[in-house]
Parts: structure tokens; C-alpha cells; sequence
């Protein structure tokens, strides 16, 4: 089976993505600035009647030239293979957002690899060989991709975006300020209240990531499938056998409804209801 590659950038459907591919047992590769990790599940076992799996991350990284791979041996608490309609990302394990302010899990710039693998070289360019049993490609830079054309010709390349654009922004809004370099440590009410025009274009950035990838892969002659996060079947899209609840990692299914929440909503009916969709190739070529 050929590998997929997620093209999402930050706020795309992601952990959706891998949480399919966890549950189905899938190999999971991310490739990160200064190393590339390959998520392998070994087995499951159990202690003290409790289950729990086995992962082998493979790491690959690169010093002058040469490159090197580690094996880490990892355990997790077993996830059932048939999807858990009650399984969501507890509110203490949601990054902090404007719903969520208190928790201790802060949203943080990218780049952790110049600390964590601060001597070793960005990998640019690897042997396509390397991902002949990967399920699942998540690429921190897109940028990889005109390095190793001839790998990405040969994957199913799958580029997400949402025709639900009212949900869209109320999830990006949440994280304004703590993604994405735009805007970064301000906050939202601030930033609406002196000028509502660069929170829109904050939320233009989302739109116009999903039309470079769109032109990325179409000048380098790269095959894409454009997937409807709100529409399509990921069954259909990536093979793997039935997932039965989509929206597992959507924050807005244990989101409190209240005077935060309407704020959001109310924020993102309006940047919609502005917004003018001939500006974003996707929108109207989809």
C-alpha cells in the first residue's frame, strides 16, 4: 500500500489523521527540521490486567553528512482498534486558547529540534527507500517536497481543507496568538478591538497555506487529492478500514457553551460573512 502523506500545516485535521492510523496499527512517520521519526507498532501487553502497547520509534538524524538511525523502545495504554466515541482530548490536556486559558499545556512556537537535536543538519533531502513502509507522512516544511520529487510523485498526497468555514475559524480564533508566527503572544480581544482587520487576515493565513500547497504540488508535478475534512470518507481516502466517529479530536465537542464560546462563534460568522471566497483558489476550484 502506497504511503499517505498529510499535507496540513498547523489546525488541519492532523491528530484525526493519526489517531485513524493509530488505531488501525498503522507506521507513522513525522519529519521534523533536524530528525525524521518512524512510529512502529510492535505488540500490545498486558500488566496487572491493565493493556498496553508496544512502539518502536525509529529516529533518523544527520551529522556531516552521514546519516544515523536510533531505536527507542515506548509504551502507551492500549487503544482499543474499534474507535471509542467517548475518547476526546480532556479539557486539562488542550493546549491553552481562548477557551481554555488556565491549562498548563501552553501553545508554543515551532522549532524544538534546534534544541532538542541542536548539532545535527537539517534534513533537506532523503532515499525514498527510507518510507517504503510508512502509512502516514506528516511534514513539519513543505519545502522537503522540492527536494525529493521523486518520492512525493510516488505517494497519494492528500491536501485537507473544510467547507464548514464558520468551524474552521472558531478553531483557528482559539489559538490567536500561540501557533502561528502571525500575531504571535497577542491576544485576540486586544487585536479585534483596535483593528478587526488584521484578525481576518490572520485567519486569511489559514486559507492561503491550504493554495500554496495546492501550487507547491502542481508546479512540481506532485499528484494531489484535495480532502473534505467535513465531507469526504476517510475510509475512502486512506484505506484503512471504517472510522466511525470523525471528530475525535475537534476541541468543539467539550467546549463549555458560554459568554467565551459566543464571543468565538459570533467572531467567526462574522469574518465569514465578509469573507470574500474568489480571493482563495480552493474555495472556487474545489
Amino acid at each position: 500500500m502506497k504511503t499517505h502523506v498529510y499535507l496540513g500545516l498547523i489546525n488541519s485535521g492532523k491528530g484525526q489523521a493519526m489517531y485513524y492510523a493509530r488505531t488501525k496499527k498503522k507506521t507513522i512517520a513525522k519529519w521534523k527540521k533536524r530528525h525524521i521519526v518512524k512510529i512502529i507498532h510492535d505488540s500490545t501487553f498486558k500488566i496487572k490486567e491493565k493493556l498496553f502497547d508496544r512502539k518502536l520509534h525509529h529516529i533518523l538524524t544527520r551529522y556531516n553528512d552521514v546519516d544515523s538511525i536510533r531505536v527507542e523502545e515506548k509504551h502507551s495504554i492500549f487503544n482499543e482498534p474499534k474507535d471509542n466515541e467517548n475518547w476526546i482530548w480532556q479539557e486539562h490536556k488542550m493546549e491553552a486558547g481562548f477557551m481554555n486559558p488556565n491549562s498548563i499545556w501552553k501553545g508554543r512556537p515551532k522549532g524544538r529540534d534546534d534544541t532538542v537535536h541542536p548539532n545535527q543538519q537539517v534534513i533537506k533531502k532523503i532515499d525514498p527507500s527510507y518510507m517504503h513502509d510508512v502509512d502516514l507522512l506528516l511534514l513539519r516544511d513543505f519545502s522537503v517536497i522540492t527536494h525529493n520529487i521523486v518520492l512525493f510523485q510516488s505517494t497519494i498526497n492528500v491536501i485537507p481543507y473544510k467547507t464548514n468555514l464558520v468551524d474552521s475559524a472558531r478553531s483557528k480564533l482559539d489559538k490567536f496568538g500561540t501557533h502561528r508566527a502571525e500575531e504571535y503572544g497577542n491576544k485576540l480581544l486586544d487585536v479585534y478591538n483596535k483593528d478587526k482587520n488584521r484578525v481576518w487576515d490572520f485567519l486569511d493565513c489559514y486559507l492561503k497555506d491550504i493554495d500554496d500547497t495546492i501550487m507547491l504540488c502542481k508546479s512540481n508535478n506532485i499528484p494531489y487529492v484535495m480532502f473534505n475534512l467535513d465531507e469526504d470518507n476517510y475510509e475512502d481516502t486512506f484505506g484503512w478500514g471504517e472510522l466511525q466517529y470523525r471528530d475525535l479530536t475537534n476541541h468543539n465537542r467539550i467546549w463549555q457553551r458560554g459568554d467565551r464560546y459566543d464571543i468565538l462563534d459570533n467572531m467567526a460568522k462574522e469574518y465569514v460573512s465578509q469573507l470574500s471566497t474568489q480571493k482563495f483558489y480552493h474555495l472556487t476550484h474545489v
